[in-house]
């Protein structure tokens, strides 16, 4: 039976690959039948996330009826062989009434304290940047957080961020780490209700890519 999309704006998709060096098309094919493939550049041995708008498609070819869609092709770019698995194929759209208190572009305070570890939320007695770390961490203090008003969000880093040993780093400024520098498309929901912030997209984060961070803004 096909299905009617055309009042989705995008399509998000997951894809794993084993394979060196191998990425993969997309397309979704609608009645007649037409297609447009899209190339989905892969990343070895992880998760790969995909937001792709539908005018992505359509641009490309206008025959393209989302409100007719009865197959997905899924086919190796010319890379050699190799698998892949797809997970969370869906269409969406970005809602209406997405919440515009935290809209614009954020930073994480350059004052002492501002960022800490503690063992619940408001308690930074594990660990918390002084004056001396937040001068040796001018590289991370730079770093924005972008809330737009379509629901989507960015992680801006620059050229350099904090990177530390756990992601293959030396504990000093260097150049962001995949997945979090901010290469991977992602969304927000903000509840103001109950004042929480959640983030979609592989390597989206907020503030720091560790557990339990208080941090003031």
């Amino acid at each position: 039976m096909p299905l009617d999309a055309s009042a989705m704006e995008f399509i998000h998709v997951d894809v794993w690959t084993a394979n060196a060096d191998f990425d993969a098309k997309m397309s979704p094919i609608s009645a007649g039948p037409n297609e447009t493939a899209v190339t989905l550049e892969l990343n070895q041995d992880q998760w790969t996330s995909f937001d792709i708008p539908l005018s992505t498609f359509t641009d490309q070819n206008p025959a393209v009826d989302f409100s007719n869609i009865i197959q997905f092709k899924f086919e190796g770019v010319n890379s050699g062989e190799g698998t892949i698995f797809i997970d969370n194929l869906y269409f969406y759209k970005v809602p209406s009434d997405v919440e515009t208190g935290i809209v614009g572009t954020w930073k994480v305070a350059s004052t002492a304290g501002a960022l800490g570890v503690g063992p619940a939320a408001g308690d930074i007695s594990w660990w918390s940047c002084d004056d001396a770390c937040v001068a040796e961490r001018a590289c991370y203090y730079d770093d924005t957080y972008v809330f737009n008003e379509d629901g989507s969000f960015e992680n801006v880093l620059g050229s350099e961020t904090w990177v530390e040993g756990w992601q293959n780093g030396s504990d000093g400024c260097a150049a962001p780490v995949a997945p979090h520098d901010g290469s991977n498309a992602a969304t927000y929901v903000y509840n103001a209700d109950e004042n929480t912030i959640t983030l979609n997209g592989i390597g989206a984060f907020i503030g720091f890519q560790k557990v339990q961070i208080l941090v003031r803004f």
